[in-house]
């Protein structure tokens, strides 16, 4: 796998979770399936999309379905527990503790996304 694979990927993961992903969905997806389901459908479709520049579209599908698959569970359970969190501790989003652990979950998020798909990538790929 090549430095100019591995930036298209990122470049990929970037456009579809956090370009493409509306409000409503980045505040819903840890609780409501319909919001979920939309985020992964477009983690698809931009996975995808990055993997056809390559040219093997049996591969291409299956890491873009692999990934999507797990991004999505990753997602709901990452943020149901974050949410979880600051239920428990009666944060709101003016509390300096829900910006550190609000952050400190979306770095734990992007870096397991990363793993996956680079992971995926590299296993089918090579």
């Amino acid at each position: 796998m090549n430095l100019y694979f591995m930036l298209i990927l990122f470049i990929s993961h970037y456009v579809g979770d956090f370009l493409l992903q509306r409000r409503k969905v980045a505040v819903n997806k840890h609780s409501d399936m319909a919001c979920l389901l939309e985020h992964t459908v477009i983690i698809f479709i931009t996975t995808l999309a990055a993997m056809l520049v390559f040219g093997n579209a049996a591969a291409a599908v299956i890491v873009a379905v692999l990934y999507a698959v797990l991004h999505g569970i990753q997602d709901r359970f990452i943020w149901r527990s974050f949410n979880n969190k600051k239920i428990e501790n009666k944060w709101t989003i003016e509390d300096p503790k829900f910006s550190a652990w609000f952050f400190r979950y979306l770095g734990l998020d992007q870096m397991l996304h990363m793993i996956a798909l680079f992971g995926l990538s590299f296993i089918l790929l090579i």
